[in-house]
């Protein structure tokens, strides 16, 4: 199997990578849910650009056909397959990837993405072409983030926290179940961005999060019994106990902040 993801990478890398405003192309590893045997698991790489995105019809033009090609109208996403495995590509425009770690190299310069799934991309991603060493001076800055950049997302992140309990509780009282499983996903969301950022480390990919989480440093105490338990499957769970799973979990992760 990992001939054939190499076989794969090499076949997108000979059709995306000779144009010349192709700055870079990196593989998005995995090491947890998304290994290969996993049904989550996808060849995920992003292609960077300096310059304009192609339109999709372009920037496929030079691949074997495609199967159940799904391409985003933002144009810079395609999810296809080739030779029976998932492919993901993410493009992105270098000069947008500049102007955004500038601003976090200012005091006070907020991050306006949602999550730093963006910045765990851009770091941990696996250089498999490259024109020049932009990419190892991004990976350079990423490392050495300023302590405000943590600051301001640990702070973010609590009060986030904070408010999505009071909806758990307040999906509680009202007897909303639909309205508590969207609150509770949230939640845990948040929560697992919290601790990631408590470890001064991005969030990881979704289908990794309780593998990466489980290796953190730095965790609350007894997090890992009252996390499981809150995950569980089980009918005798009601909500009312998994409420107060999910408020020993935010005060212990908020102590950390």
């Amino acid at each position: 199997m990992i001939q054939k993801i190499n076989q794969l990478v090499e076949t997108i890398l000979q059709g995306m990578a000779q144009g010349a405003e192709v700055e870079c192309v990196q593989r998005i590893p995995y090491h947890g849910a998304g290994m290969i045997s996993s049904p989550l698991f996808c060849l995920k790489m992003d292609i960077f650009y300096r310059g304009p995105i192609p339109r999709y019809p372009e920037r496929l033009a030079a691949l074997p056909p495609p199967q159940y090609l799904e391409t985003a109208m933002t144009r810079e996403k395609d999810r296809f397959f080739l030779d029976r495995m998932p492919i993901h590509l993410d493009y992105k425009e270098v000069s947008k990837i500049d102007e955004e770690l500038e601003e976090l190299g200012k005091p006070d310069s907020p991050f306006r993405q949602e999550t730093t799934y963006s910045l765990f991309r851009l770091y941990h991603g696996i250089p498999v072409h490259t024109k020049s060493d932009w990419i190892r001076g991004v990976k350079a800055q990423l490392e050495t983030m300023p302590e405000g950049f943590w600051t301001f997302q640990r702070r973010n992140l609590a009060g986030r926290l904070e408010h999505q309990l009071s909806d758990l509780a307040a999906a509680v009282f009202n007897r909303d179940g639909m309205f508590f499983q969207i609150g509770l996903a949230r939640f845990l969301e948040t929560l697992a961005e919290l601790l990631f950022a408590v470890n001064r480390q991005f969030l990881s990919p979704t289908e990794e999060l309780k593998f990466q989480i489980d290796g953190l440093e730095i965790l609350p105490a007894g997090f890992t019994g009252y996390f499981d338990s809150l995950l569980r499957e089980d009918s005798g769970f009601d909500r009312d106990r998994r409420l107060a799973l999910a408020r020993h979990l935010a005060e212990g992760a908020l102590a950390l902040v």
